[in-house]
């Protein structure tokens, strides 16, 4: 019987201004990721970058300037893992393996810090998955996910995407609209918990932060929509905020 996961749940620090702000500001959001991430100690260690790409992250901050690449730079050692071939031109990586964490060879116990950018609603094994994430850490590592909030009906829509094929249709690459699939299977507290549970973490912290810019995944006549429903609850109230942000603790 796995021993029952500590869970907390941080509350989201004032905005002032509210939805103006949000809207003035629209990574917002990953600033307090980035927030978040800086007062990581095991940040200085060896680090594993799960879904890098060819660079890494590219969110930018309100002034345009990187705001992860600097983060990661800290560590003592980076490695990354891609599941497509972009992983092998990443410059700043020790290690690299085109994979999914699932499948990569990683020697159990490796890293202090592992970080994921928008991965983990696109996990469709999370038994797997979350067993290789514990393993791939050491036994007092964590790992931080930034990642869409399930219960968002940003969440929703992707769903439909994936339900009329739109993605085949428009070729994968409309307003960001990339062709890896999208399941939300990681993407709730309930969910997660249950997940790290099993896997055996001892405890999960989560974070909630409000986001607006899913409205440019709409039609242009029909932004309107995802506008309003910000308005009124998307920026004002934590079940509704779109993006959450966790850390896990082997």
């Amino acid at each position: 019987m796995p021993r029952p996961v500590k869970t907390t749940l941080v509350p989201t620090p004032p905005i002032p201004g509210g939805f103006r702000e949000l809207d003035r500001n629209r990574c917002g959001f990953a600033e307090y990721f980035a927030s978040l991430l800086a007062q990581e100690p095991k940040l200085a260690g060896c680090v594993l970058d799960v879904g890098c790409g060819a660079e890494g992250p590219t969110t930018v901050d309100h002034k345009d300037q990187n705001l992860f690449r600097p983060l990661l730079a800290r560590a003592a050692q980076l490695d990354g893992l891609d599941p497509g071939p972009d992983v092998q031109r990443h410059k700043s990586l020790t290690n690299r393996w085109q994979s999914t964490l699932e499948a990569a060879p990683i020697p159990e116990g490796t890293y202090d810090l592992i970080v994921s950018f928008n991965v983990l609603e696109h996990v469709g094994d999370t038994k797997a998955f979350m067993a290789a994430m514990h393993r791939a850490l050491k036994p007092d590592g964590v790992a931080w996910a930034m990642t869409p909030h399930g219960n968002h009906p940003f969440a929703w829509c992707v769903h439909l995407v994936e339900l009329l094929k739109v993605k085949e249709k428009v070729g994968g690459d409309y307003q960001g609209l990339n062709k890896i699939p999208t399941y939300y299977r990681l993407n709730s507290m309930s969910k997660i918990t249950r997940a790290a549970e099993g896997a055996g973490f001892q405890a999960v912290t989560y974070y909630f932060y409000p986001a607006l810019q899913w409205e440019l995944y709409f039609p242009k006549l029909l932004r309107f929509v995802p506008r309003i429903y910000d308005w009124l609850l998307g920026a004002r109230f934590r079940p509704f905020y779109q993006q959450m942000l966790v850390k896990f603790e082997r």
